[in-house]
């Protein structure tokens, strides 16, 4: 029912199991799961009630759990270790520019163009849906036995042509800035309790902190950043609505061995 009533259980079965490192999620598909205050929060659970049903409950305010299970913890001679399951963060889902024709033609986006011409506008996978501020008007579809396929899904992630994968680019400032604040604020609220043992990153194809693939990557500011670190020209048009399918088939194909 509670936090603290999930810790008293979390703690008799370390301790009656021999273990003494938990490592659970404080960021899931969609950001932090703590009231953090450089990301938008949310949180959801099953509780399962005094009428033994399950219900579930969610808030976009999550309480602070993590510090009171870290004093538990260091009273019980325990460890804890963070893990980020960074799929999405929401001050970038905010500033996301996936408006394909406008990219081809000249915007700038800090998600990750592909090499079939397409821009990653979502990760393609499961995980659209588990975002609390989805849940309202989820429960109005599912009411009215509305067809999801065309559901608008938070922040305006889009659905479309491309393999899971992660939705930004790892080396744009503005996709490093966000990341790197974000473990910053991590380490700056937690790292003083004696039982917290760091961060691990849980790594599949749409985590943030790499490309996924080859297909990934193709975008102005990448391919500008490897030419100047290179030398190495890449003979594509820098205008054509195409380059991006273009200068994967040059960096794969003719550019290899270079």
């Amino acid at each position: 029912m509670t936090f603290g009533e999930w810790t008293d259980r979390i703690v008799s079965y370390m301790r009656h199991s021999g273990q003494k490192l938990l490592g659970y999620p404080i960021c899931w598909y969609h950001g932090p799961q703590y009231p953090s205050d450089r990301e938008p929060a949310d949180a959801f659970a099953v509780v399962v009630g005094r009428d033994r049903r399950q219900y579930t409950a969610w808030t976009m305010h999550p309480p602070e759990w993590v510090t009171p299970l870290l004093d538990r913890f260091a009273r019980e001679g325990l460890e804890f270790q963070a893990v980020l399951t960074l799929l999405r963060l929401g001050s970038l889902m905010e500033k996301m520019n996936v408006d394909l024709e406008a990219i081809k033609a000249g915007a700038p986006t800090f998600n990750n163009m592909l090499a079939n011409d397409h821009v990653q506008a979502s990760t393609m996978d499961w995980t659209a849906t588990y975002n609390v501020r989805n849940y309202e008007k989820l429960l109005d579809y599912h009411e009215q036995g509305k067809d999801q396929a065309d559901f608008p899904w938070a922040y305006g992630e889009k659905r479309g042509p491309y393999h899971a994968g992660p939705m930004f680019n790892p080396l744009h400032p503005v996709v490093e800035e966000a990341i790197v604040g974000f473990v910053r604020e991590i380490a700056e609220r937690y790292g003083k309790h004696p039982a917290f043992k760091g961060i691990a990153f849980t790594m599949w194809a749409p985590t943030l902190i790499w490309f996924g693939s080859i297909h990934s990557g193709y975008d102005d500011y990448t391919t500008g950043l490897f030419e100047q670190e290179t030398g190495i020209h890449v003979p594509v048009e820098k205008n054509a609505p195409d380059r991006f399918s273009k200068r994967y088939e040059f960096l794969t194909f003719a550019c290899r061995d270079a």
